[in-house]
């Protein structure tokens, strides 16, 4: 187990945590609103949560998620800010910033956004098709060998990407998009990779497509997790992320909101323990790879 991990089942914290994408993306609420919501998770029990440098409308917002956590979390204690960093946005489209240089210097950055001089947790965003893995990956783990980073990971790769990375030296942690209704081309590949390396795997977008994504997957509108929820009176959300937890012990799902009553919702499917059946019926919804 990393060090990421056993933080979290020694502090038995919620393998749950908040995303911040949906507090900054368009359709975003307004900043106090946003505020109440991350405020309200944090009272909830949540201590784990995920923005990342780029989060935002577009380039010019550039650290609007990060600005937006400083000052949600203000005065509040014993909290994991896992960022990230890597892409930009230009005109509101996703486009690498892996080399070197960039990624060193988003590091500096994001620090000084949050204000600390250590970060807790830091994601390469995504592989820049640009440039070489080992070099973007290269001063996050220089940053955490000078102790300026504690936790380090990667986001949205593949176990290839994830297996060269630690051959050079152990991760924290992997985020990949995973739900009921979305499992990307090798994720049981991954949830064991990370299983057996004690890598902490945070499961993103685990209610499915959003915006621009698309609605043709979002878990709220699958029957069968909507039969399954409405027979235990909860919500699609808590049925969508009770499935996820029961997938692997080493896993934690970090469901997005707009609105505190969303994340507390969430939350909750930390008391549903699925059946057997359940479980199984609800990983028959996809095929399990695609």
């Amino acid at each position: 187990m990393t060090a990421l991990g056993a933080w979290i089942e020694s502090h038995r914290l919620p393998r749950v945590g908040l995303g911040c994408w949906r507090v900054c993306a368009p359709g975003r609420p307004s900043w106090a609103v946003a505020v109440e919501t991350i405020r309200a998770a944090y009272e909830a029990g949540v201590r784990l949560f995920d923005t990342a440098d780029s989060y935002g409308l577009d380039e010019r917002e550039h650290g609007y998620g990060e600005w937006l956590l400083k000052e949600a979390l203000a005065g509040t204690q014993g909290t994991v800010v896992v960022t990230k960093g890597g892409f930009a946005r230009p005109a509101g489209m996703w486009e690498g910033r892996g080399s070197r240089v960039s990624v060193a210097r988003a590091i500096e950055l994001s620090a000084s956004r949050l204000g600390v001089s250590t970060l807790d947790g830091y994601l390469l965003h995504g592989v820049d098709p640009r440039v070489d893995l080992v070099e973007s990956i290269t001063p996050v783990l220089e940053a955490r060998a000078e102790r300026r980073i504690r936790w380090v990971g990667l986001s949205n790769v593949s176990v290839s990407q994830a297996a060269r990375v630690t051959a050079i030296a152990p991760i924290d942690m992997v985020q990949n998009r995973l739900s009921v209704t979305v499992r990307p081309v090798g994720t049981q590949e991954m949830l064991g990779f990370c299983q057996s390396n004690g890598i902490v795997f945070m499961a993103h977008t685990p209610l499915g497509p959003v915006l621009a994504d698309g609605a043709k997957d979002r878990v709220q509108d699958s029957m069968t997790v909507r039969r399954i929820a409405e027979a235990r009176g909860v919500s699609s959300a808590v049925v969508a992320v009770a499935w996820l937890l029961a997938q692997s012990s080493g896993l934690v799902a970090i469901p997005g909101a707009r609105k505190p009553d969303s994340i507390l919702d969430s939350l909750s499917a930390v008391g549903l323990t699925l059946t057997g059946d359940e479980i199984a019926e609800l990983g028959g919804v996809v095929p399990q790879d695609r």
